[in-house]
């Protein structure tokens, strides 16, 4: 009796472009040598999982490459859940290191005005539950993608159910931040209404290696830029929840590419702007006023 192999790359995931992964691999070479380089000037965390993050994805779009070019690696079920928890863990990188950077300029902004005082903002902010919603969310979606794969239908039904609520959690948790950037824009605009120096660049010699006209357009537009960010996050979610009872369709390259992987690849572009993750002396100087 023969037994047909399944080509789980191919059925299950829908890769079909080697071309496609071979040149998200490529790009992400540079943004990871850039992110490696700035952490070994100062050790931050957004740094290091931005690192990881970019190492995540040359190594997931290289392995996507390898199941979509060869017949006997799509048939590797190991290989193929390997990509896609690859896939899924990177995310929850990318979301943290957005969150934190809202929540750190927040505060910033927070001690050159009055906090808010209410219990549903500063719950918001509480980056200790924010962080174990997302580990919590990203562990259900692993498990329910190694259940896809297996030969009990029970199981494989239990994985749908693990991932769909997996991804309602990631839209609810890019939701919230983006309700944080929205908050970081008004507190900002309030602290430059009662102290119009305050978000004014310092004058300190650590930052005189950019013009005051540069340094000082980069700090503005940060808000902004973190927005943008958010909203590249939320575009994705949205993508996948629309489509999360339609496997076919989320998977598909055609919309894959476009809708998930390249708004992931703009929001670390953003990052990698110059000013984006502040340095440790300018946020020093932020909070003793010199900001």
């Amino acid at each position: 009796m023969s037994t047909t192999n399944i080509n789980f790359a191919k059925s299950v995931g829908q890769y079909d472009s080697v071309a496609a992964a071979i040149v998200f691999t490529v790009l992400y070479a540079p943004l990871a040598i850039r992110f490696i380089i700035s952490l070994v000037r100062q050790r931050k965390r957004v740094l290091f999982v931005l690192t990881l993050f970019c190492q995540i994805r040359i190594a997931s779009f290289a392995i996507r490459a390898v199941l979509t070019s060869s017949e006997s690696a799509g048939e590797n079920e190991s290989l193929f859940i390997a990509d896609q928890v690859l896939q899924s863990v990177g995310f929850v990188g990318l979301l943290l290191s957005t969150y934190g950077l809202i929540i750190d300029r927040l505060n910033l902004s927070s001690s050159n005005s009055q906090p808010s005082s209410r219990p549903l903002f500063q719950l918001l902010q509480n980056q200790r539950i924010f962080h174990l919603l997302t580990t919590t969310t990203a562990v259900l979606g692993i498990v329910g993608i190694t259940y896809l794969t297996d030969p009990d239908e029970s199981k494989r039904s239990t994985g749908n159910t693990l991932k769909k609520v997996s991804v309602v959690l990631f839209l609810i948790l890019t939701v919230i931040t983006v309700l944080l950037t929205a908050m970081l824009i008004m507190s900002e605009a309030n602290v430059s209404r009662e102290r119009p120096t305050a978000l004014k660049p310092s004058t300190s010699p650590a930052s005189r290696s950019q013009s005051p006209s540069s340094s000082n357009f980069v700090h503005t537009q940060v808000p902004y830029i973190l927005v943008l960010i958010a909203l590249l996050l939320l575009f994705r979610e949205i993508f996948l929840t629309a489509t999360i009872s339609s496997p076919q369709t989320q998977n598909s390259e055609k919309f894959w590419y476009p809708l998930v992987a390249l708004p992931e690849f703009l929001c670390v572009v953003c990052f990698a702007i110059p000013g984006v993750i502040p340095p440790k002396k300018a946020v020093q100087d932020w909070e003793q006023g010199a900001w």
